[in-house]
């Protein structure tokens, strides 16, 4: 009796525990099962916008300094969206090439004291891609 007893308890609580646990969500008949959206890729022109927007109020740019780079950034965006299309084998060095060709249109654009702080805030974030994981400042 106590067997057939410890048994029952044991099937209970195996078949509550395999009921409990989360199954794939199939859809019921009827149902339409709910797929993840993603949220819709930006443009090459809002990114350009989003990077001059970030510098007028890190750097207080004029609006001349504003338009100049926006253009440059939507330039340099435009360059790299190509070179992702082309595939080539030397795409390091050739995106290597072309922040370099951005940083030098940017000195051209900025002053002495917004070069100084563009330069600063693009140490930082390099210091935050180099630092292992796990590490805070």
């Amino acid at each position: 009796m106590k067997v057939k007893l410890s048994l029952f308890i044991c099937a209970l609580l195996i078949s509550g525990s395999l009921l409990a646990q989360d199954k794939q969500k199939q859809p019921r008949e009827g149902q339409k099962r709910e797929q993840h959206q993603r949220p819709p890729r930006i443009t090459l022109e809002e990114r350009a916008k989003i990077q001059a927007d970030r510098m007028k109020t890190e750097l207080g740019l004029t609006d001349a300094q504003y338009d100049s780079v926006k253009s440059v950034h939507l330039r340099h965006a435009k360059k790299t969206e190509e070179s992702l299309k082309n595939r080539s084998a030397d795409r390091r060095a050739e995106f290597q090439q072309d922040q370099e060709a951005l940083s030098a249109d940017l000195k051209k654009i900025l002053t002495e004291e917004q070069l100084k702080k563009f330069e600063a805030s693009r140490g930082k974030g390099r210091d935050r891609r180099q630092r292992p994981e796990g590490q805070k400042p």
